[in-house]
């Protein structure tokens, strides 16, 4: 269950009998004394790898450059994302 103003998850966690509160994993984003770890780009299938990396270019791209100003360059998409995805190596193109 995703829920981003956490009134439904308040609900749910009221309602869970106390003999399967064990049962439960909660992951709080915003629970600082115990951080979650995600990594989206994380895949073990090699054709899911260039899918992942696209999607996420594309959410970097509408995130941080809707009007299409170019502040994301056609270098991002070719080496960076890629190589944190860990797949090619990088052109070269720049220092890493």
């Amino acid at each position: 269950m995703l829920d981003p103003h956490g009134d439904l998850c308040d609900d749910v966690l009221a309602r869970i009998p106390s003999h399967r509160r064990d049962d439960v994993i909660l992951l709080d984003p915003s629970d600082e004394a115990f951080p979650i770890g995600l990594n989206i780009l994380q895949t073990d299938d090699e054709a899911d790898r260039d899918r992942i990396v696209s999607d996420f270019i594309g959410l970097l791209m509408r995130l941080y450059d809707p009007h299409n100003y170019a502040i994301v360059g056609p270098i991002f998409p070719a080496d960076g994302a890629q190589r944190h995805a860990g797949g090619d190596e990088p052109s070269g193109r720049h220092a890493g």
